[in-house]
């Protein structure tokens, strides 16, 4: 059985490829930033650790379609959905993807931007709940 793992403890760990994909032509995709689950036991570690491609539909209507409705399922539960927001608000401008269970269109799509910016907002307020303020 593994340790509770205190949510309060989870800052940042070693790297490990990001999640947060690059534009196609700003070369390879993956990045590397630190990891909010540093603290966490290997059978408690989120699902996007294991295949971080899944979480990367091309369209937010392929992601509800199915393409990622699993995974976004998957974050509203995650031990570190919060620390995980608070991850993806670092660098909105390249953001895209799913994370901490919103869907974020990748920057540019054609009449995505009120949409996006609403996804980012919701980023915002599971970062930074009610009670964080």
């Amino acid at each position: 059985m593994s340790t509770p793992v205190s949510l309060g403890d989870i800052h940042t760990a070693p790297l490990y490829p990001s999640r947060n994909r690059r534009a196609a032509s700003q070369g390879p995709t993956w990045a590397l930033v630190e990891s909010p689950a540093r603290h966490l036991p290997a059978d408690a570690l989120p699902a996007c650790t294991r295949n971080p491609d899944a979480w990367f539909p091309d369209r937010l209507s392929t992601a509800r379609a199915g393409a990622g409705h699993a995974e976004m399922a998957a974050c509203r539960h995650c031990p570190i959905r919060q620390a995980c927001a608070r991850v993806a608000l670092d660098d909105t401008a390249h953001l895209t993807g799913i994370w901490a269970g919103i869907y974020i269109s990748p920057p540019g799509s054609a009449g995505q931007k009120a949409v996006r910016e609403a996804a980012i907002e919701q980023l915002r307020v599971i970062a930074h709940p009610a009670s964080d303020r």
